[in-house]
């Protein structure tokens, strides 16, 4: 009872329709008789049907971690401010902000003392990075934006694209700027685990 809407209770029939889950379903149900969040899907046997009910599991799942981590700072957390990216049909025409000082690219390792590694750029010769300006995708609690590793050209002034695009994630809340290096910490601990 002193758990109440912190616990989710989740539970999945896999199986033909018709199948019994009756005992599945009096665990949910006993969830939500005593305050706690519960929620039954009858996945069946479709790939399909299989697919959305587990993305429909992780997506409740990562919502109540990020609900009980805005309950543990004593402060509610505010989204920034942003715009998603339109689809350009020439990816040349979005929008970026190049970064060329002071980079450099780090791994992250919780098998060492010091966590992350200063490592090279995935690319040779690169120097820096290009990443767009909007996020093209949003998660529960990150922005996902397209960047590449960039070099200098050889012939004139100038960089270039080397490589290939990839994926920058950030936080989608304005408070977690003031500790970067904590919240992608944190997320890297979390899916480094998640391989083991």
């Amino acid at each position: 009872q002193r758990l109440k809407s912190k616990l989710t209770v989740f539970g999945m029939g896999i199986g033909a329709s018709g199948s019994d889950f009756e005992q599945l379903k009096c665990l949910v149900d006993a969830a939500k008789q005593y305050g706690a969040e519960g929620e039954f899907n009858h996945a069946g046997l479709s790939p399909a049907e299989l697919s959305t009910t587990f993305h429909t599991m992780a997506t409740t799942m990562t919502t109540t971690r990020t609900g009980l981590l805005s309950n543990k700072t004593k402060r509610p957390k505010t989204e920034k401010r942003y715009t998603m990216r339109k689809n350009y049909n020439d990816v040349d025409l979005v929008p970026l902000r190049r970064e060329t000082k002071n980079v450099s690219r780090f791994r992250y390792d919780n098998r060492t003392r010091h966590p992350w590694r200063k490592v090279d750029f995935l690319n040779k010769n690169a120097c820096g990075f290009e990443v767009a300006e909007d996020p093209f995708g949003k998660g529960a609690e990150r922005l996902a934006y397209m960047f590449y590793e960039i070099k200098k050209k050889h012939v004139g002034s100038g960089y270039e694209k080397v490589g290939k695009s990839m994926v920058a994630k950030n936080s989608i809340y304005t408070e977690d700027e003031r500790s970067k290096e904590k919240f992608h910490t944190d997320f890297c601990r979390v899916q480094q685990k998640a391989w083991e």
